[in-house]
């Protein structure tokens, strides 16, 4: 996928389909809503040996890597800027080995979970906002969806305003939350669970 052709590529994507970004510096906001199956996931990754951007302006939350289709991975990207560098409404996403920097500085997040059934494996989070409300995770159960089944495994989250991790519902708990191996550093606060 060249720079300049990611939304067009994520609007007629078939389950199966792995996009792969060419060099360069892909931007505007992003929006995956076509589904991919349990073993046919979407996978958007990077081309061999090439490293592109993924890069937004953080003027307003549509500019943000918006995942609202089940059955996603990203795989080794760099996603810079924006409100959110990801926001997820969907389940079954993987998130692994990508690193995401200097998002949420107008109250932004770096991912945005909104969903169960999602995990962040290796990944690099960091810098993210520049005020309390900016987390490098933060899983908002504001649509009391019951949100459960979040994992973060080896994840590096850190030089955050806000928490590094932070859960939280207004009615009751988010469940099944595992965070294992990861190494917080220099964030206002590492871990949240709030309800």
């Amino acid at each position: 996928v060249e720079p300049g052709q990611l939304q067009a590529k994520l609007a007629s994507a078939q389950p199966g389909d792995h996009l792969r970004l060419r060099a360069g510096t892909h931007t505007g906001g992003l929006n995956a809503t076509i589904h991919g199956m349990a073993a046919r996931p979407i996978v958007i990754t990077r081309y061999p040996g090439e490293s592109p951007v993924v890069s937004f302006t953080p003027m307003s939350e549509a500019q943000s890597f918006w995942l609202r289709g089940r059955y996603y991975i990203l795989d080794g990207l760099e996603i810079v800027g924006g409100w959110h560098c990801v926001a997820v409404d969907a389940q079954y996403v993987l998130i692994r080995n990508s690193t995401l920097l200097d998002c949420g500085t107008t109250g932004g997040q770096g991912v945005l979970l909104l969903h169960s059934d999602v995990a962040l494996v290796g990944n690099i989070i960091t810098g993210i906002g520049t005020t309390w409300q900016s987390h490098a995770v933060y899983v908002s159960d504001f649509y009391n969806r019951n949100i459960k089944r979040i994992s973060l495994l080896g994840n590096t989250l850190e030089h955050s305003a806000g928490a590094g991790f932070q859960a939280w519902n207004a009615t009751r708990r988010v469940t099944d939350v595992l965070l294992r191996g990861n190494t917080f550093e220099r964030n206002a606060i590492d871990v949240i669970l709030t309800n």
